[in-house]
Order: C-alpha cells, then sequence, then structure tokens
C-alpha cells in the first residue's frame, strides 16, 4: 500500500518538491486511522514530511499552518 501512494504521489505530481525548501511536503486533514499512516509513510519513504491538519485546531490556525507550510 505504502508503495502504491507514493507511485501515486509522484505520478499525478500531488507532493511536488518546494522550488526554495528541496524537500516534500503534503497537509492530510483526517482523523487518525490506518490510511493516515500510510500516507505518513509514502510521504516519508519520498524524502518529505506531513503537515498534519485537524479540524479541532479552528479556522485560524489552519489557515495559518497552511500559509507557513506552503502546501
Amino acid at each position: 500500500k505504502v508503495l502504491s501512494l507514493s507511485r501515486a504521489f509522484l505520478k499525478y505530481d500531488i507532493c511536488p518538491i518546494h522550488p526554495e525548501e528541496n524537500q516534500r511536503s503534503i497537509g492530510i486533514f483526517a482523523v487518525n486511522q490506518e490510511g493516515w499512516t500510510i500516507s505518513n509513510f509514502a510521504i516519508m519513504r519520498l524524502g518529505g514530511s506531513i503537515v498534519t491538519l485537524y479540524a479541532t485546531l479552528g479556522d485560524d490556525a489552519l489557515v495559518y499552518c497552511i500559509n507557513q507550510t506552503e502546501i
């Protein structure tokens, strides 16, 4: 599952390399579950990082996180 998802991220350019940071990052807005963990490992396999976003953060915090990480 992890290998297939990491390949899909590359194929569909879902997690591109940030031009200034030279690193991949992606935001995940989800409750903790198996799919979240698989996504985390798939991104790590590509040398990237995950920005975790939760509904409990509130709108202002979500906007701040998205802007700060440029996802």
